[in-house]
């Protein structure tokens, strides 16, 4: 299997050997593999207009600041705004400087020298740049700045936004309405204002490659109501969410993702199945008081793949409610408060016998719980090790409950163990309070741990078998003459997010 995408959190300068000449500061980084995601700084061309040779024009348009000609190459039209005889079909050469934004007919595309070079400010008011619909548009090659909204698109097909950097936009860097596009070696840094979002997509379909999303007022990459593909692509240390998918049936992918130091949530799942294959999502800080690395909420459909790497969450590594989550293979490691925590999820979510799959799972070093459920149905968990769970005191309600348990299964919840090493909980392997199914085949290795299996408030044993120790004698549950305290509120959702 592939490893998650290893990126280096500095610029390419610090990353060893100073990075290419084609991905570094201000506008990329490379990643350890020699990806760059976000803009190239360089120009685009060595000549004076960067028309890309791939392009097919009608009639090109050229703009060059300070000029007051005709908009051809000899002599060009000084603003974009003049260019408006361009149709569909048409581009649009932006020559080095800085132009006030404007509006881009349907099907017209713009190409600039680089967004080191060329720099669009102000604009309409719904946006510094404005793509009209059409089809088969590109925009290349340009910086947009504030203090509006940057590029906005309604009605398009077949867009691409290729080698553009916008940065301190207010409300959206990129906003995209019923449109499909696709964004590659984006950069979108330092969105202000409500909502701050980095990139927006509302309906269609939209594609995010070798990109970077970060320091945004609000989430990083937003889809509602549409499809998202994101692949080898940076989003971090945005204030709200990471990555956010809502209110749709198509199944979004996200593949060689870097998601860190995002607020409250890394990726974000609200009724819509979405796909992560070999990302590394970790240190979501606490905003509103909750932090999780991945949430699945309102019937979402989640699945995990790839080797995946989740870890360092200020609270939860994986919050589950009312929905399905498939993981296979990865880690969920280091989250300050609980691995796993699912809950609320009826029968209605539980298909083939299961509603959450964790199959070959390393779930290590995460305080309070490895692996948890209250009010849960379908609960599975094979092969894999829940181990090193941290002893800690969290706050459930108004009171102070401790725990370091490897396993939870409390208040009504369905869950089986299934050949799992169960290894160095702090408290116990595993408690199942009030709870059905059991463990089956596990390794029962407390290694300084306080307990083994307990059941208790009436959990039969009979879902218990065949489990033993390191050394190979059999581990039976056991009964505590003390019930051990245990936190079986559920907790509350993260908010969906603002459609605009």
């Amino acid at each position: 299997m592939r490893r998650a995408l290893p990126v280096c959190l500095l610029v390419a300068a610090a990353c060893g050997g100073g990075g290419s000449s084609t991905c570094k500061a201000p506008f990329a980084l490379e990643t350890d593999s020699g990806a760059c995601a976000g803009v190239s700084e360089g120009k685009l061309c060595d000549r004076r207009f960067c028309v890309p040779a791939d392009a097919t024009c009608g009639t090109t348009f050229y703009v060059e600041a300070g000029a007051s000609g005709d908009g051809t190459e000899d002599r060009p039209f000084g603003t974009l705004a003049q260019a408006t005889a361009a149709e569909a079909g048409d581009c649009i050469a932006i020559a080095a400087g800085s132009y006030q934004g404007a509006a881009i007919g349907p099907g017209v595309s713009l190409f600039g020298a680089g967004a080191a070079w060329v720099t669009l400010e102000g604009g309409k008011a719904a946006a510094t740049l404005v793509v009209e619909g059409g089809a088969g548009a590109r925009v290349r090659g340009v910086h947009v700045g504030g203090p509006a909204p940057g590029i906005s698109a309604e009605g398009a097909s077949g867009l691409v936004i290729e080698q553009v950097a916008v940065e301190a936009a207010a409300e959206v860097g990129i906003a995209l309405f019923d449109s499909t596009a696709e964004l590659r070696s984006v950069l979108v840094r330092g969105t202000t204002g409500e909502p701050g979002y980095g990139v927006y997509a509302q309906g269609g379909e939209i594609t995010v490659r070798s990109s970077l999303s970060e320091t945004n007022g609000g989430a990083g990459i937003v889809a509602i109501g549409g499809r998202l593909v994101a692949r080898e692509t940076v989003v971090r240390d945005n204030s709200g969410y990471g990555v956010a998918v809502q209110g749709t049936s198509e199944t979004s992918t996200l593949e060689e993702l870097l998601v860190i130091g995002n607020g409250r949530v890394g990726v974000f799942a609200s009724g819509a199945p979405v796909r992560l294959d070999s990302c590394e999502v970790a240190s979501t800080r606490v905003v509103d008081g909750g932090a999780r690395l991945i949430e699945a909420q309102a019937g979402a459909d989640v699945e995990i793949a790839g080797d995946s790497r989740l870890h360092d969450s200020e609270k939860i590594g994986v919050f589950v409610d009312a929905s399905r989550l498939l993981m296979e293979g990865g880690e969920c490691s280091s989250n300050e408060e609980r691995g796993f925590w699912l809950q609320g999820i009826g029968l209605d979510q539980v298909i083939d016998g299961r509603s959450v799959m964790l199959d070959g799972v390393m779930v290590q070093d995460n305080g309070f719980v490895g692996v948890g459920g209250t009010e849960a149905a379908g609960l599975v968990i094979q092969a894999g090790v829940v181990g090193r769970t941290r002893l800690i005191p969290i706050l459930d309600g108004a009171s102070i409950v401790r725990a370091g348990d490897g396993l939870q299964a409390l208040n009504g919840t369905d869950l089986l163990a299934q050949g799992v090493l169960l290894e160095g909980n702090e408290r116990a392997a595993a408690l199942f309070d009030a709870s059905t199914g059991g463990a089956t085949e596990c390794i029962v290795d407390p290694r300084g741990g306080e307990k083994g299996l307990v059941i208790q408030a009436g959990v039969p044993a009979d879902g218990f078998s065949g489990n033993t120790d390191s050394s190979g004698t059999p581990v039976t549950p056991e009964i505590p003459a003390k019930p051990l305290e245990n936190a079986a509120t559920l907790l509350t959702t993260g908010g969906l997010l603002e459609s605009l």
